[in-house]
């Protein structure tokens, strides 16, 4: 087909299969723009690219089989975009990118075999926005100070080792990002503080030792991110105070052991994170004259109290102090006069209790009091009055009741209570009323009961209901769910589960404690029958784990199912397992009556199969067959005296045989080329090791049986 020689855009985006563009692509004269984004096996570029003068904006991205890019590519003299971004095989930038005078935006992003930038990067004059990022390029050349119009840098999870001096010729640069480069380290230099029309600065985790006093020359700056620089001095430079413009001050995971005083003199700062600096031990009372705050997080420090004057931030949104052990007592009532708080986390704290205050916070969206151990008895009454609140959390505490005006909370989308053992009881009628609730978790409480108006709840889609030993009754529950994990310890009766039409995920378990006993009944679980089999399930299921429980009689209407988990039961056979055309894993574990598992060839993308205390199998049907299995752990099954020829398993990377006592020969493991990690421990009977790849890493504690001389 003739080229249309009037086109202006071509868009090849998505094309996986194209190797190279036709050679008439050199008669586009009009083209402005050429999009290879995505297509991912292009081998060459044709030097016929080189003659489209008209070129503005060239991508390509994807591709792990270009290695170079056109000799010429220096004579696209209309370039203004350059991307060549996650090509994996590109090793080399040429010469020729120099002449690229107009271009603006050059990016090789996630090309990680680029290590080095041409020296003639310089003259690429009209640049804007230079995109290293990802790529493993260990330096700048001094080059680079020609730049005159470059505003952003990008260079982050690189191999950059220091920053040039050249650097501070760019007196235009607004953005350097250099974060997780491991490599950068020693001192930032002092030309740093030439750039003074820098806006952002973001060093995090790198393995800087300080920064440079010329740093408060920088006039304009409104982001300094040096997070998790654990080489960085103990203290942030008094001279801070001067970057007036400074928005948001990121110091959290460094040694810094104190806030300078100088501080309250950021009077834009909106942002201070210092959260898991561990030295750090005090909140300054100067705190209080950062008009301009809406995030405070001192989370993960030592910390011992919150000062008065934290009550003078009056426009803070967020206050987070999450694992500060030093934090102990009541929180102060004045904490009701932040009128815009929306988030509240002091978890893992020692606090006692929640001021009655607490309900003058109108705005308040997430109140997170987890693993505050010294918070005891009820959620206080007028929690009712955060009608904003959207997530309440209070797991792992010594709570005893939730209070009735729990069905004020109309915006409340998450209730979490997990590990709440004091919590007993029926869980208030009011809860039926949370019209926009989606998860709700009470696993580990000692519940008795939910009540029948959790039906209502039609935004339901997440209930947790896991080691509830005391829970007796679940009513019928709304067809909403996605997922639901419920521990039936002394649930006699629970609902028909068919009716969840959109159930993605089911834990189902029934804790009985002699699996040799047999089961009182077999029939197809209608409402309110006894939960001892389970035959009634939503085809919707794509995850099905069942404790002491019997599986369905047959798997064929669970065509979605990936994942599948039978443990503690008292099965003697497996139900065919037909039609799982997606499960990806199965695991059988505790079930010491099972003899036989049946055929497993028909799970053609089964990746992962573990075969676990299963003390009276004999035979494990198919296994020879999977060919697309990656895992495989077979462990205490101490009857099982043989396996099936492995020499198809081609895609085998992990194989683990552990304490098959009985277990004498395994064959057919030589010709398994991924096999990285072969375990095999307690096959006493065992009567040779099995031939395996060289490469592949080997753990055993078998020994050659000793053999008798003759006298």
């Amino acid at each position: 087909m003739e080229p249309n020689e009037d086109l202006e855009i071509l868009i090849l985006a998505g094309c996986s299969k194209l190797i190279t563009v036709d050679c008439s692509i050199g008669k586009l004269q009009l083209l402005k723009t050429l999009n290879m984004d995505r297509c991912d096996s292009v081998e060459e570029l044709l030097e016929e690219v080189d003659s489209l003068e008209s070129l503005t904006e060239f991508i390509i991205s994807g591709s792990s089989k270009l290695v170079t890019l056109m000799e010429s590519v220096g004579n696209l003299k209309s370039l203004s975009s350059f991307s060549v971004n996650y090509c994996k095989g590109s090793n080399k930038l040429l010469n020729s990118i120099g002449g690229l005078t107009r271009i603006t935006h050059f990016s090789i992003k996630g090309c990680e075999r680029i290590k080095k930038l041409p020296h003639s990067l310089g003259g690429l004059q009209s640049l804007v926005e230079l995109d290293l990022s990802f790529s493993r390029i260990d330096s700048l050349p001094n080059s680079i100070g020609n730049l005159k119009k470059l505003k952003a840098i990008k260079m982050g999870h690189t191999k950059l080792k220091r920053l040039p001096n050249a650097i501070g010729q760019l007196e235009m640069l607004e953005e350097l990002h250099c974060p997780e480069c491991p490599d950068l380290s020693g001192k930032v230099p002092n030309a740093i503080g030439s750039l003074f029309h820098l806006r952002i600065l973001d060093l995090s985790c790198t393995r800087i030792s300080s920064l440079p006093d010329t740093i408060t020359h920088l006039s304009r700056l409104e982001e300094l991110h040096v997070r998790g620089c654990g080489d960085l001095m103990d203290e942030i430079l008094d001279a801070i105070g001067r970057l007036s413009c400074l928005r948001i001050l990121d110091f959290s995971h460094t040694p810094i052991s104190r806030l300078p005083a100088t501080i309250t003199h950021l009077s834009h700062l909106e942002e201070l994170h210092v959260q898991g600096c561990w030295h750090l031990g005090e909140i300054l009372d100067a705190i209080g004259g950062l008009p301009h705050l809406r995030i405070l997080d001192f989370s993960n420090t030592i910390i011992s109290a919150l000062p008065a004057t934290i009550t003078h931030l009056s426009r803070l949104e967020e206050l987070r102090v999450q694992g500060c052990w030093h934090l102990i007592g009541k929180i102060s009532d004045a904490i009701g006069r932040l009128s815009r708080l929306r988030i509240l986390d002091f978890s893992r704290t020692g606090i006692s209790g929640l001021p009655v205050t607490i309900t003058h916070l109108s705005h308040l969206e997430e109140l997170r009091v987890q693993g505050c151990w010294r918070l005891t008895g009820e959620i206080p009454y007028a929690i009712g009055r955060l009608s904003c609140l959207r997530i309440l959390e209070f797991s792992n505490t010594f709570i005893s009741a939730l209070p009735a005006t729990i069905t004020h909370l109309s915006h409340l989308e998450e209730l979490r209570v997990q590990d709440c053992w004091h919590l007993i009881g029926e869980i208030p009628y009011a809860i039926g009323g949370l019209s926009h609730l989606r998860i709700l978790d009470f696993s580990r409480t000692s519940i008795s009961g939910l009540p029948v108006t959790i039906s209502c709840l039609a935004c339901l889609k997440e209930l947790v209901l896991g080691g509830c030993r005391e829970l007796q009754l679940v009513p019928q529950l709304p067809s909403s769910l996605i997922s639901l994990i419920l521990d039936a310890y002394h649930c006699e009766i629970i609902p028909d589960l068919f009716n969840l039409v959109t159930l993605g995920h089911l834990n189902l378990s029934f804790h009985t404690y002699d699996l040799e006993a047999p089961h009182q009944s077999e029939e197809i679980l209608s409402p309110w029958k006894i939960v001892e089999s389970i035959h009634r399930l939503p085809s919707s299921l794509s995850t099905l784990h069942l404790t002491g429980i019997l599986p369905p009689q047959r798997f064929s209407n669970f065509r979605n199912l990936s994942s599948l988990s039978i443990s503690k039961c008292s099965m003697a056979h497996l139900p065919v397992l037909e039609h799982l055309e997606k499960l990806r894993k199965l695991s059988i574990e505790d079930c010491p009556s099972l003899e036989r598992i049946p055929d497993l060839s028909c799970l053609k993308n089964l990746e992962t199969l573990c075969l676990s205390t299963l003390g009276s199998l004999v035979e494990v049907q198919g296994l020879g067959e999977l060919e697309s299995l990656e895992s495989l752990q077979i462990i205490w099954c101490e009857s099982l005296d043989g396996l099936p020829q492995l020499s198809k398993l081609a895609k085998i990377k992990l194989f683990w045989l552990d304490n098959c006592q009985v277990l004498r020969a395994v064959e057919g493991l030589s010709p398994l080329q991924c096999l990285k990690h072969l375990t095999i421990m307690g096959c006493m009977s065992l009567e040779r090791l099995p031939d395996y790849p060289r490469w592949t890493e080997l753990d055993t504690d078998w020994k050659a049986p000793e053999t008798s001389s003759a006298n």
